[in-house]
């Protein structure tokens, strides 16, 4: 696929990218498919308690999806690169329907059985692996560099927005009618999702003088190959090392804040009573500021701002979550978390877009994969290191991930430096 180029029809430069026919139709999917999601979400645990009775059985699952997930995340990358993006989409649309599809059917037997949650994690697993890399790199094929910030914001947003409102349908519907409805509505998302992708048409490769694909590598490597190749490509060039670099810091610091600072803070604040009420309102200011941030980055004719709008909010989220350390009410870390909220959700666009602008397209499956994976095991390092430190005192929580925020801006700063003297020494 080619970058696409028609007239504008809005002067609002987030929503110009919809007016690419190849980008609309895969926001529409996208959109479906997450809403759909958020049924899975609720009725697996759900599921898994009704059966087993086991927060450990559930914990089990997941961990399967994960791992499934992790092994499968740079094989899903290099495919990627080998048959294009829409290829793969179609694929693992097609297996999240089929296995929703049989899921539900066992479920309205009431014949599901424990070693069938298994498989069901392990699916969603293959499906994440197989889609996710392909869903990255299709984005600055079907639209052009200038609308690629909107693009992903566009795509990010959609997928708050439908976490917002998804679980509380879901969570009415699961009430009302029990688990076969959930997973026969995830089937159908897959259903709808996969007929919009599959109206996505290939667009001419004007370099070429061809219609064939854009994103096909010249030749068939062997799998592994291709992948150690993508491996260096992403090793060999220096932005993407740097944007990597940080990446990486600022995943590590975000996930142990989130993930077991906002937890910890309430439960030591408020106590066990009232600890679920204050993590609630902390995560929805967390939400609300990324997902105003998404839509602030893709609202910016950002391509002229973003090392200055990078520099600052990276500063800005440095402040925040540092000051989280030393807030001991509610209120303060409601702002905080909005604040950080914000500023990450405006950088998270930024960055992914820098990404696939910098990449190879013939590489971007590979490279984004790499990234994903890289990210999953900081997290887990993340979540590790965080949960030894908010025994000792939570405070350190917090002061580590200020510590790497700050990591991430002098690594972006140092290189806006090198990037400055590279460009005088050129000219």
């Amino acid at each position: 696929m080619k970058a696409v180029t028609i007239n504008k029809v809005s002067r609002l430069p987030l929503l110009q990218p919809l007016a690419v026919r190849n980008f609309r139709l895969l926001f529409l999917g996208h959109c479906g498919s997450i809403l759909g999601d958020q049924f899975y979400l609720i009725a697996l645990p759900w599921l898994v308690y009704s059966l087993t009775g086991s927060s450990l059985m559930l914990g089990s699952v997941l961990l399967v999806s994960g791992a499934v997930r992790s092994a499968f995340l740079l094989m899903g990358g290099a495919l990627s690169d080998r048959f294009s993006p829409r290829v793969l989409m179609l694929t693992a649309y097609g297996l999240g329907a089929l296995v929703t599809t049989l899921t539900a059917l066992a479920v309205h037997l009431n014949i599901t059985e424990r070693w069938h949650l298994f498989f069901l994690g392990g699916s969603f697993g293959l499906v994440e692996a197989t889609f996710f890399p392909a869903y990255q790199s299709a984005t600055p094929m079907l639209i052009s560099r200038e609308q690629l910030i909107a693009g992903n914001s566009l795509l990010r947003s959609a997928v708050r927005l439908m976490g917002v409102i998804g679980p509380a349908i879901a969570g009415v519907v699961i009430t009302k009618t029990g688990f076969t409805a959930a997973f026969v509505f995830d089937a159908a998302s897959f259903v709808f999702a996969f007929f919009m992708i599959s109206m996505i048409g290939t667009p001419t490769n004007a370099d070429t003088g061809g219609t064939e694909d854009a994103t096909a590598p010249p030749d068939c490597q062997p799998l592994l190959q291709s992948i150690v190749e993508g491996f260096r490509y992403t090793l060999r060039n220096r932005t993407l090392r740097t944007l990597f670099v940080y990446m990486i810091a600022f995943e590590f610091g975000a996930a142990g804040a989130d993930y077991v600072g906002m937890p910890a803070f309430a439960r030591l604040h408020f106590g066990q009573d009232e600890g679920a009420k204050a993590l609630g309102a902390m995560a929805s200011s967390l939400a609300a500021g990324l997902l105003i941030g998404m839509v602030m980055s893709g609202s910016l004719n950002a391509f002229k701002r973003e090392d200055r709008v990078t520099t600052l909010m990276t500063l800005l989220m440095t402040c925040a979550i540092t000051s989280l350390a030393f807030a001991t009410t509610l209120l303060p870390a409601c702002v905080c978390l909005f604040a950080f909220g914000l500023a990450s959700g405006a950088v998270s666009i930024i960055i992914q877009a820098r990404i696939q602008m910098t990449s190879d397209k013939r590489m971007l499956g590979r490279v984004m994969s790499i990234l994903m994976l890289g990210i999953s095991l900081v997290e887990m390092a993340a979540f590790a290191l965080s949960g030894i430190l908010a025994d000792l005192n939570l405070r350190l929580v917090f002061l580590l991930g200020g510590l790497m925020m700050g990591v991430a801006l002098l690594v972006w700063v140092g290189n806006q430096k090198r990037a400055a003297v590279d460009s005088i020494d050129e000219s």
